[in-house]
């Protein structure tokens, strides 16, 4: 469990609120509580166990008590209480667009929707659009939206994912008897979604014991089937597992083989074929002798074959055989060649941290630089900041720069575009800055060529430097809104603006294939955290994969420059800026 399970359950304990009609004001105290929990640079269960959750701002005594009851039973008195007179099947209901809780409190009062299928129903019989604040055209957008929930269901988010997946790596390691435990499936991969996890893991002694162990984890919830050497359980989560025990000398194989993808192993299979061997999880072994070739580690099992080690994010079957094999595998960005961070959030906008507690917090991480960049006046719910805000808050912003050693803090802004292509702050003001991200926030649904020609007259200004989330998407929530991606691209480079990779585990925007594309088409790219906390900061690695799955080189990234080739690249050619 950590802040962000507990920021989840306080939300929904809101909308439950919310939906049954309480006051606002006890809404809007478990609204701003979960804010703070997600936002919390500390471990929330740790202040629990320790009775100081009253210290974390925002939370009260009887919220602490419902923290602390949902830490210890994965429950608390509120949820139970509002549990008997709201159905909880109703949040899966607001994940739709377009319902908010009092949408959703009329559809369930007026005609007995308690879950997604009875919307469906309800919708499929018309019952929708004759309700008041409804019509026909909103209930076809709500039929679109269950179709796409319905494509989701079954599939987890890449962050949350890994995040199960370690824990149980963590339980498994602790046990005396193994010696090895690895994620392997999609979640190695670094898939935007995950289905089922796959563990693997060798032992020093007998399989038998450490398949005990698993299936009396906490977080196992049902046990499917249970052997010697292969156990699936559904975890609390709802989510499916299988852990394989294997003997050591087959690691390599066993690992490369339960990675995936499927398309991958065709094409090595067919490899394998061609130079008369054969590979399957037990190793790579000659087709005519069966003699055993290789298997121990995965560097083995790809020498085998005559290649060399091809990296998880890229076995897709997109090629990366072939380009193994002609020794053109790209050298993937990695973690450790980014630099600065360039888009994030403090409390002048919608973030929970002063600029120089994010300073201090990327400065710990090693970072040479980073930028603020706020949001801009058009986001009013982010508390946006006006033209003479941004001014005064880039004054702050050189203030900490002066005051903290180790670290650059560039003035930016996370400015908005608006329909019309133009920005919602003044270009003289945004020239005065050092690094502008522009992006869109609203206004989604636009054609292709609308969309389009929105996007190119912002990368047109002259004053910015990346466009945010490029595409707009929110994984399971909205889809990226439609646009001619290669005119955005060419234009990127003839203006010298970079593409974002944002690493919000709910956008990974640019996605790899996106990224790939960029790079064909020479763009430079930005992996940004968007963080909008000192623990926002730690999902980057979910952008350095996005990254790494779309074939992208350090030299394609703009915060992989070491802070005095940054400074040369952004030297004030827009304008009055001099970073």
């Amino acid at each position: 469990m950590n802040n962000h399970d507990i920021a989840i359950h306080l939300q929904e304990i809101a909308s439950l609120l919310e939906i049954s009609d309480a006051s606002v004001f006890r809404v809007r105290a478990f609204r701003r509580a979960a804010e703070a929990v997600e936002g919390y640079p500390e471990s929330v269960v740790s202040a629990a166990v320790a009775q100081m959750l009253t210290h974390i701002e925002g939370v009260g005594a009887s919220i602490a008590a419902d923290i602390t009851s949902f830490v210890e039973r994965q429950s608390s008195e509120t949820w139970d209480e509002l549990a008997q007179e709201v159905p909880p099947t109703l949040l899966a209901v607001l994940e739709l667009r377009g319902l908010g809780p009092k949408k959703v409190a009329a559809i369930w009062r007026e005609l007995g929707v308690v879950d997604v299928e009875g919307l469906r129903q309800a919708v499929e019989q018309g019952k929708v659009a004759a309700m008041r604040g409804f019509s026909a055209k909103s209930e076809e957008k709500l039929k679109a939206e269950i179709e796409r929930l319905g494509r989701m269901q079954g599939r987890t988010l890449l962050w949350r994912a890994r995040a199960i997946a370690t824990s149980l790596k963590r339980a498994l390691e602790a046990l005396p008897a193994v010696q090895r435990v690895a994620i392997a499936g999609s979640t190695r991969r670094w898939s935007e979604t995950v289905g089922d996890l796959d563990l693997l893991a060798t032992t020093s002694g007998e399989p038998r014991r450490i398949m005990e162990s698993f299936v009396e984890l906490e977080a196992v919830g049902e046990v499917l089937s249970n052997g010697p050497t292969k156990t699936t359980v559904r975890l609390r989560n709802g989510m499916r597992c299988d852990l394989r025990v294997v003997d050591d000398g087959f690691w390599g194989s066993a690992l490369h083989h339960f990675t995936g993808s499927k398309f991958h192993h065709i094409e090595l299979r067919a490899l394998a074929k061609e130079r008369g061997l054969k590979i399957s999880e037990y190793g790579v072994v000659d087709a005519v002798t069966e003699e055993f070739l290789a298997g121990a580690e995965e560097v083995d099992v790809y020498a085998a074959l005559g290649l060399p080690l091809i990296p998880p994010e890229l076995r897709e079957g997109h090629g990366e055989v072939s380009a193994a094999l002609a020794g053109q595998l790209p050298e993937l960005v990695t973690g450790k060649d980014i630099r600065g961070d360039l888009h994030m959030h403090t409390t002048a906008s919608d973030g929970t941290a002063s600029i120089e507690e994010m300073a201090r917090a990327c400065r710990e991480k090693g970072h040479e630089y980073i930028c603020i960049s706020d949001h801009s006046q058009a986001v009013t719910i982010a508390n946006g900041l006006t033209p003479q805000r941004l001014l005064a808050h880039a004054e702050d912003i050189r203030r900490v720069d002066a005051a903290i050693d180790g670290i650059r803090v560039f003035t930016g802004c996370e400015v908005d575009i608006l329909r019309d292509g133009t920005l919602d702050i003044p270009n003289d003001v945004l020239a005065s800055l050092d690094f502008v991200v522009a992006s869109i926030h609203s206004g989604f649904h636009m054609s292709a060529q609308e969309m389009t020609e929105r996007l190119l007259a912002a990368i047109e200004s002259g004053v910015v430097d990346a466009i945010g989330h490029p595409r707009g998407r929110r994984l399971g929530q909205r889809e990226a809104y439609e646009m001619d991606f290669d005119a955005i691209l060419k234009a990127a480079l003839a203006h010298d603006v970079a593409l974002e990779v944002n690493a919000s585990p709910v956008r990974l925007d640019l996605d790899g294939v996106h990224c790939r594309r960029a790079v064909e088409m020479g763009a430079k790219l930005v992996v940004s955290s968007d963080a909008h906390s000192v623990r926002g900061l730690e999902v980057l690695p979910f952008g350095v994969a996005m990254a790494r799955r779309g074939w992208v080189t350090r030299a394609s990234v703009v915060n992989a420059l070491p802070l005095a080739e940054f400074c040369a690249r952004y030297d004030g050619s827009r304008g009055a800026r001099t970073p």
